[in-house]
């Protein structure tokens, strides 16, 4: 899109888009009403955008069921008492640091209103990403209802967020966590007291990089689990993790067995910047290509 004629007839509308990705100034000049687009991803950059803008883009989407949003900056808005409707969204996927949103990721959630979200994607997340949500209810249909969680907590210290999570979505049945940090520590905020009584309902948890260093740590959570009478059913690796699994001397599959934990292969689960380059999160590198959990319904 290099031409006058071509922004202007891009403004005009796209009849036959269903995937629109726009990144920088062109979220600016490039926001036409798109009946037919289903996935819209937004990188402004180092722009800000007016939540009027935003709420005419989304809006417009009456079939958007993904939205992915990239180290954006949202200007502040009167977020409790001027949600968007966007009945079909499924899946809000928020990518980037912190630091960088003006607006706190939470708040981007709280705005959307959609009876069908079921996936909330956050990655990196700390605290404060999070804190907006004290100030709301957690049996709240928009937290409740989601069903599939995936947060990368952005270093060690952030361990606890997992915890927090858990006090506000409810609902969750699928937890992915493409990088542990601190594996005892993320062990011990998992097992603890606290979280013995939240997910209720999770039975599957999705992880990367597993070896012998740091696989004692499945069969520690799927018994926590199991003694906390609420059993994890199936635990996902990504190939190389899967294929150390099945190789381990320590026989980690048979412990899960006797668990009743399956364990299964799944693509790995990573992400890329809209340009191509990798998503990296302070001193770990965390590249390829991002799988979702989420899954369209026809």
């Amino acid at each position: 899109m290099h031409t006058d004629d071509n922004i202007l007839q891009f403004i005009h509308g796209g009849p036959m888009l269903e995937d629109v990705r726009l990144q920088a100034t062109a979220t600016w000049v490039c926001r036409p009403p798109l009946q037919t687009v289903n996935t819209l991803h937004l990188a402004l950059e180092a722009t800000a955008m007016e939540y009027d803008d935003y709420r005419q883009m989304i809006s417009s989407c009456h079939l958007l069921s993904t939205l992915v949003i990239y180290d954006s900056t949202f200007l502040e808005w009167d977020w409790k008492n001027d949600p968007i409707d966007v009945p079909n969204l499924r899946s809000l996927q928020i990518y980037g640091s912190s630091s960088k949103f003006i607006c706190e990721p939470s708040k981007i959630l709280w705005a959307l209103t959609s009876s069908k979200l079921e996936e909330f994607i956050l990655a990196p997340v700390t605290r404060h990403d999070l804190y907006f949500l004290y100030d709301v209810q957690p049996t709240d249909s928009r937290l409740r209802n989601i069903k599939s969680l995936t947060m990368v907590p952005a270093n060690e210290h952030c361990v606890d967020t997992i915890s927090l999570a858990a006090e506000f979505f409810t609902g969750i049945e699928r937890l992915t966590l493409p990088h542990v940090c601190s594996e005892e520590r993320f062990t011990d905020e998992f097992n603890s007291e606290k979280m013995s009584g939240l997910w209720h309902r999770l039975r599957e948890l999705t992880f990367n990089e597993i070896d012998e260093n740091n696989e004692s740590m499945l069969l520690s959570i799927a018994h926590s689990r199991k003694i906390a009478g609420k059993p994890l059913e199936r635990i996902l690796l990504d190939p190389l993790s899967y294929r150390r699994v099945q190789s381990s001397k320590s026989n980690i599959l048979c412990g899960l067995q006797n668990a009743g934990v399956s364990v299964a292969e799944s693509p790995r689960w990573d992400v890329f910047w809209p340009d191509g380059t990798s998503l990296r999160m302070g001193k770990y590198n965390w590249i390829g290509v991002h799988h979702s959990n989420f899954e369209a319904e026809d």
